[in-house]
């Protein structure tokens, strides 16, 4: 199925303009796979140029056309861009897989050596083409105001620790507070933090030792869900790789395991490959 999309009145809430509008951003190229909601353009009034206006993917599917281009000007009914519908959510996910594979391998480990002090740190400096350490989970919570827990894998000097970033006010990451990850066939990890977090309002940040046979789960099981608990107030929030959020670093929940299992396979492999040791056993 075909869904053709043009400019129309549907996107517009208030006073409708007949000025004309600026094509100032393109998010999207021909062929590729988007999911429902997802931002394709933004258009910009000639009139009011502080109206921005977002138009998104009616449904899951692949870009077909694209007639637009930058600082083009389009009036109302013009047409933007087509979409060829998904025929079943498993075969476009796997379709966006594949087409996205590039992007998702486009992620980096690298050493830091502090010139002064000598200290080694081994971090992720990008995540699927993202200048970012972390890889992002998403709250069960529907319209969430901060919908983010982020995870990354560091070793510093020899110490190797999974380093969790909450942006939930309510859930800081303080000393006895636990992040329970779930995996398929109930394979758990239960990491309770023994030391202060870090960070400030909004991004709070805590570290747990890692142990060879974590990173071993985290490289060969689907991760389905994550439990990040305040023990000492009681309640607790759920994460999850089934990603809505446009324009993220993965399209689908097979996108987010298959990157976090990439992430735990080069922080193995770049520790092997530089002679560093990861703990076997708990101290």
């Amino acid at each position: 199925m075909i869904q053709s999309i043009a400019l129309n009145y549907e996107y517009f809430s208030g006073l409708i303009l007949k000025s004309g509008y600026e094509i100032i951003e393109i998010k999207n190229n021909i062929c590729d796979y988007v999911f429902k909601k997802e931002t394709i353009l933004k258009l910009r009034s000639l009139l009011l140029t502080s109206e921005i206006i977002d138009f998104t993917s009616p449904s899951d599917g692949r870009i077909i056309e694209l007639p637009i281009a930058i600082n083009q000007i389009v009036n109302m009914n013009d047409p933007l861009f087509s979409i060829e519908t998904s025929d079943s959510i498993e075969n476009f996910t796997m379709g966006a897989f594949e087409f996205n594979k590039k992007k998702l391998h486009d992620t980096t480990v690298e050493m830091e050596i502090d010139e002064f002090t000598d200290d080694k740190s081994v971090m992720f400096t990008k995540v699927a083409s993202e200048k970012t350490r972390y890889l992002k989970l998403y709250s069960n919570i529907i319209n969430q105001q901060y919908p983010e827990l982020s995870i990354t894998f560091e070793n510093f000097n020899g110490f190797a620790y999974a380093l969790l970033k909450s942006f939930n006010e309510d859930i800081t990451l303080e000393t006895n507070d636990s992040v329970i990850f779930l995996f398929e066939d109930n394979i758990k990890i239960n990491f309770e933090f023994q030391n202060s977090r870090m960070g400030e309002r909004y991004a709070y940040i805590n570290h747990h030792a890692l142990l060879a046979e974590d990173l071993m789960i985290f490289e060969n099981k689907s991760l389905l869900k994550v439990k990040l608990v305040s023990n000492r107030k009681g309640i607790y929030e759920i994460f999850h790789l089934q990603n809505r959020y446009p324009h993220s670093q993965y399209k689908s929940e097979f996108e987010g395991q298959y990157l976090l299992k990439l992430m735990a396979s080069m922080f193995v492999k770049f520790h092997i490959d530089n002679q560093l040791a990861l703990p076997n056993e708990k101290k």
